[in-house]
């Protein structure tokens, strides 16, 4: 918890060292809270390969950064992003770190985003895979994806709240465009209703569980965001 006023570190969870692309391992089942006094809740940097998922990001900043291609291939999934400025945001080295370039390998799958104020997902030329998530809005002009410099993109069954939440590079292949239906979103219960656009709707990406630890799928298919129907 960095919600308070007097905070004044800028990370909750910091991966970095003097190695090249070196930790590895998972983050899951963390409630982050943030103000605006935190750059991100969890920043990665030097690492290879790590899982994010079942968490929970909330607060005035960012969800979760990757520092170019210092960090690859790291797997971000069934995570619930709100009341956030910034979801994830991928970034690329320059002269000043090693190795140069855009981030690779990265794959967002299942993820929620709700009330996120800036962009859900922003790239400065990074690869992302990014599927069945939900990208929602609630009183804001959040954006969905934002390409900041010719990423390499692959975007399919996404559910967006409208089609201009999706953003530029758009809504991709089989989305769902419309209101999730969730439960009670204004009280963060992000399940899906018996009437969601998102049941049945996602594509199987090779995860076994919800957030809930339901197995996956429960129907034909997965569902899209965070939580099966069941």
């Amino acid at each position: 918890d960095r919600s308070d006023s007097g905070t004044g570190n800028k990370f909750c969870i910091i991966c970095n060292n003097a190695g090249v692309n070196t930790y590895t391992g998972i983050i899951e089942g963390c409630i982050f809270k943030t103000n605006s006094n935190v750059v991100t809740a969890i920043h990665l940097h030097r690492t290879n390969g790590v899982i994010v998922r079942y968490n929970r990001f909330e607060g005035a900043t960012q969800g979760i950064s990757l520092q170019g291609a210092s960090c690859t291939n790291t797997l971000i999934h069934h995570n619930l992003f709100y009341d956030c400025t910034t979801g994830i945001r991928v970034l690329r080295n320059y002269s000043a770190n090693t190795p140069n370039g855009p981030s690779t390998g990265n794959k967002f799958f299942n993820n929620v985003f709700y009330h996120v104020t800036s962009y859900h997902i922003w790239s400065e030329g990074g690869e992302i895979e990014t599927r069945n998530n939900i990208h929602m809005r609630n009183g804001d002009t959040g954006v969905a994806l934002f390409d900041y410099a010719g990423s390499t993109l692959t975007i399919s069954n996404n559910c967006y709240g409208t089609e201009a939440t999706a953003g530029t590079p758009g809504t991709g292949t089989n989305p769902q465009i419309g209101d999730p239906g969730f439960v009670d979103a204004a009280n963060k219960d992000f399940h899906l209703q018996l009437t969601s656009i998102c049941r049945n709707a996602g594509i199987n990406v090779g995860i076994d569980e919800d957030y809930d630890g339901i197995a996956i799928p429960q129907e034909t298919n997965p569902a899209i965001g965070a939580y099966e129907y069941i």
